[in-house]
């Protein structure tokens, strides 16, 4: 796939996920899973309809091109996920989340961008921690739900996670293999998610502030 379409694909993808935000990161319209398939079906779709959500998977497979373990960020992510998602589960408050997750696209994405090749270590503890506010949002759409569908839940989050950051690095390092991974094409999904964020800040203030 040539560079060229593979940034079409990811921005016709935007777009409609973009449409889709009447769903309010939920694809049970808000209502809490009852049972495993709904858990499951919750998790997978949550992740995706999430706007900011998606934007940092899209942020992270590109930014774990630039580690020398690619695989290592996601995981950290995505562990740190669940820990989140357990914590608002049991009833911890965090407040300020949703601001917190934007933010977080908005750094990661100026990481990105920017080129320069952070440590390891770096990327893995600022993901962590972005994953336990990402995590905690989450959390929001499961309170009240019971043993099994909370499980579900967190398989599904978890796996598709995982799945779509793994796979964006990969189809950046194959779209884009005669060229060097400092050059400008891994950082469109830099630009991409730091741009998503910082709209998805202002509209977070915006909203805290009529509150």
């Amino acid at each position: 796939m040539k560079p060229k379409n593979t940034t079409a694909l990811i921005m016709g993808l935007v777009s409609f996920l973009m449409a889709s935000q009447s769903y309010a990161h939920h694809v049970s319209g808000g209502e809490v899973p009852i049972s495993f398939v709904d858990g499951l079906l919750s998790g997978l779709a949550h992740p995706v309809i999430g706007i900011d959500h998606l934007a940092f998977l899209v942020l992270m497979g590109a930014a774990a091109i630039f580690t020398p373990r690619p695989l290592l960020t996601p995981l950290a992510f995505v562990l740190s996920t669940i820990i989140g998602c357990l914590l608002v589960a049991a009833g911890i408050q965090f407040p300020g989340i949703e601001i917190g997750v934007t933010v977080s696209v908005v750094v990661g994405g100026i990481m990105v961008l920017s080129g320069r090749k952070y440590s390891s270590a770096l990327y893995v503890g600022l993901f962590s921690a972005a994953g336990v506010l990402h995590g905690g949002a989450y959390g929001a759409a499961i309170i009240g739900a019971q043993m099994q569908p909370l499980f579900a839940y967190l398989i599904g989050f978890a796996c598709i996670q995982y799945t779509i950051s793994v796979g964006v690095g990969m189809l950046m390092t194959r779209a884009w293999a005669n060229q060097t991974v400092t050059s400008v094409h891994p950082r469109l999904a830099g630009a991409l998610a730091a741009g998503i964020g910082v709209a998805l800040l202002i509209e977070n203030i915006e909203a805290a502030l009529v509150l």
